[in-house]
């Protein structure tokens, strides 16, 4: 995983270095994670897990997890992790 975008296992570009990265997903996911750039899913997913990055979503039926960025979702059946960052509701 060497700056690779990789989607259901595939291989689907790189990232250049110096560059940001935002996902957006629209629909639900299973499994989104990321080591760097902002996380949004017009959706439900079942858990996120990114390094740095914040994260926008509507339900999560599974755990979610930033080390450093702000989580923004309604429903969250599991954890919620942040270091450093804050976590909305609503």
């Amino acid at each position: 995983m060497n700056n690779e975008i990789i989607i259901d296992g595939k291989v689907h570009g790189e990232i250049i270095k110096g560059t940001g990265i935002s996902i957006v997903v629209n629909g639900d996911v299973e499994t989104l994670k990321t080591e760097g750039g902002d996380v949004e899913i017009h959706g439900d997913v079942g858990t996120v897990k990114t390094a740095s990055g914040d994260v926008f979503c509507d339900n999560v039926n599974g755990n979610i997890e930033s080390i450093s960025g702000d989580i923004h979702c309604k429903k969250v059946l599991g954890g919620v992790k942040t270091i450093s960052g804050d976590v909305y509701k609503g």
